[in-house]
């Protein structure tokens, strides 16, 4: 049996019930196990518990009783699907990073450290993460508040929740947003080929890749949302297969995967097989193979631009590359210098890079 944990999130009117409904009815005639994890804040305010209007609760607080409440929720469903013999997808109606979007900074520090929670782990704990925009932006026609009692938000201020939103989930390797740039018929069949493709066994990375000028690096911090983080990675190739342990920090705490990956030709791979591992398995999977193994060194900047998601990768070499899924591009960040397209060009491929490192002549 195979679990994937996706996060269906968005702004205000985004159309996350309808495109729910969707999944489950979809996937099911697939042969699937769909489970639904529903909106918690959602739950709690058509119950009477209510961060607004009349006996209204402090926010922070609310916060906190949304996070114990949605991990107890997914702690049940977890333990519930466990020996399942289907093929099970788990859709949460929101993730815990939610919580990000309605809180200052500081405030959301406040509750990991009441929690003892480090960030990079609530981000990780989901297998992908859909983000629907709001209809807000792009579709100002039908947002309406008819439809769900819970929704208060006038237009810009959806506007302004969804971009939150977006910027709560900045970091997680698998996000993806869809758009209102055609009609609602559209956002659903595009949010299904994301799924589709998340719970394909052998999945082909593609990635648009672009060569950057590194000098520029600051105007990329300054001019648009992003957070970074530090990724180490060790590459240990055999005859047919590539293995990749990864080594992803953020404030000070690490996260630690492995990778089996299919080459086809040095440009373009196969990931057969992801998933966590932890400290002590990624350090002795290093040190057994330590003479064989190939290393790398990035800073990774997730950033914003235009309801699209970009990655770009620092290596302590000086090369500089900027990456976005080719289904997501609509149009390049203006203010980044860009030298070159190198989508398929073997040198720029990571494992190559390292090859590189280790063997610069």
């Amino acid at each position: 049996m195979s679990l994937k944990k996706i996060v269906l999130t968005g702004g205000p009117c985004a159309g996350k019930s309808t495109a729910i409904n969707s999944i489950k009815n979809y996937f099911e005639k697939l042969g699937f196990n769909v489970i639904i994890i529903n909106e918690s804040a959602t739950e709690l305010i058509n119950s009477g518990v209510k961060p607004f209007g009349e006996n209204k609760i402090d926010s922070f607080e609310f916060q906190k009783i949304i996070f114990d409440y949605q991990l107890m929720k997914e702690k049940i469903i977890g333990n519930s699907v466990f020996d399942n013999q289907k093929d099970t997808i788990v859709i949460h109606d929101r993730g815990i990073m939610d919580n990000k979007a309605y809180l200052e900074e500081q405030d959301f520090n406040r509750l990991l450290r009441e929690k003892r929670v480090q960030e990079i782990f609530l981000l990780e704990r989901y297998d992908g993460v859909i983000h629907l925009v709001t209809a807000a932006n792009g579709a100002e026609q039908f947002y309406t508040l008819s439809n769900n009692n819970a929704r208060t938000e006038t237009i810009d201020e959806a506007r302004e929740l969804d971009l939150k939103t977006q910027l709560a989930w900045l970091g997680h390797d698998y996000l993806n947003i869809v758009t209102n740039s055609n009609d609602f018929n559209y956002k659903i069949e595009q949010t299904l080929k994301i799924i589709e493709n998340m719970l394909k066994k052998k999945k082909l990375k593609q990635q648009k890749k672009f060569l950057l000028d590194y000098k520029y690096m600051s105007s990329l911090l300054n001019d648009y949302p992003n957070k970074a983080f530090y990724i180490e990675q060790q590459y240990l190739p055999t005859e047919d297969n590539l293995y990749r342990v990864r080594k992803k920090t953020f404030n000070n705490c690490s996260y630690y995967t492995m990778a089996l990956e299919e080459l086809i030709g040095t440009s373009q791979k196969i990931i057969l097989e992801n998933h966590r591992i932890d400290e002590k398995n990624y350090c002795d999977f290093i040190l057994d193979n330590f003479d064989n193994m190939y290393e790398i060194k990035k800073k990774r900047i997730f950033f914003l631009y235009q309801n699209q998601y970009f990655k770009v990768d620092r290596f302590e070499s000086g090369v500089c590359l900027m990456e976005i899924d080719p289904l997501s591009l609509n149009e390049l960040p203006s203010s980044i210098p860009i030298i070159e397209d190198v989508t398929n060009k073997d040198t720029y491929y990571n494992f190559m890079l390292s090859k590189k490192l280790r063997n610069p002549f």
